[in-house]
């Protein structure tokens, strides 16, 4: 007999943590506005392809950032841009590996 899949309760976090989630949410809401900006101000030959290759991963950060300080919990799908943590940790090793091996 096996014991049924009990489901965990959602950590909380404590304000110090939702205080430093805030600014992490802040600063990926401006580095995201602030790439698009760029590119729609000086064209998209100006933006560094890093910038474009870390969009996603600010984007997912940004968002696990947000329900910390303001739930103050994680979200339901922890991965939510990719479809599972197998797909996000393939992202993150490509990202990695581009901007180490790209010349600046």
């Amino acid at each position: 007999m096996t014991p049924a899949a009990i489901p965990q309760k959602p950590h909380s976090v404590r304000v110090p943590f939702r205080l430093l989630a805030g600014l992490i949410c802040l600063a990926g809401t401006v580095a995201v506005l602030g790439t698009t900006y760029m590119a729609w101000q000086r064209g998209t030959h100006s933006v560094p392809a890093n910038f474009i290759v870390w969009l996603p991963g600010v984007a997912w950060l940004t968002r696990l950032a947000f329900h910390a300080a303001v739930d103050g919990a994680e979200p339901e799908n922890e991965y939510w841009p990719w479809a599972s943590s197998r797909v996000a940790n393939c992202y993150f090793l490509i990202a990695i590996l581009y901007s180490a091996f790209t010349p600046r």
